[in-house]
């Protein structure tokens, strides 16, 4: 029984533990394109996003929200992350519609960076375009 009940109070403690450490590590923050509080409107529409109806699959927490062939979103809780994965080339135009995804649902391009939306590479094309200089912070962010 000790143990169930430690394992469930250890995702609110990682939670936390990992706000306190992006609070105190405004640079890790940064990275993770969490460096600027959202204002009132884009929260509203981050939230929305993340709203029960909205999600195709719950993945033990990681939250489904676009399938298609050219790419998929998901959200991360913890640490607050959009990862927007490219499956296939064109790697910049499935970008693009990923970004457009997120543009459509009411977000500026300015807001995409202090989103967390981050773009990861279907494993098939990590190493080629890792060697581009593929970057996975959204288009016009540092």
């Amino acid at each position: 029984k000790k143990g169930k009940e430690t394992s469930e109070k250890a995702p609110e403690e990682v939670k936390k533990e990992v706000a306190n450490f992006l609070e105190k590590n405004p640079d890790v923050a940064k990275l993770l394109g969490k460096g600027e509080t959202l204002d009132a409107e884009t929260q509203k529409i981050r939230d929305d996003l993340i709203k029960p109806e909205n999600i195709i699959k719950d993945n033990n927490g990681d939250l489904l929200l676009v399938l298609t062939d050219d790419y998929r979103i998901e959200y991360i809780p913890t640490p607050d992350v959009f990862i927007a994965t490219l499956h296939k080339e064109p790697v910049e135009n499935n970008r693009k519609k990923a970004e457009k995804w997120f543009l459509d649902k009411g977000f500026s391009q300015e807001n995409l960076c202090n989103l967390g939306l981050q773009f990861v590479l279907h494993s098939s094309l990590t190493q080629e375009y890792k060697d581009k200089g593929f970057s996975s912070r959204p288009i016009g962010c540092n």
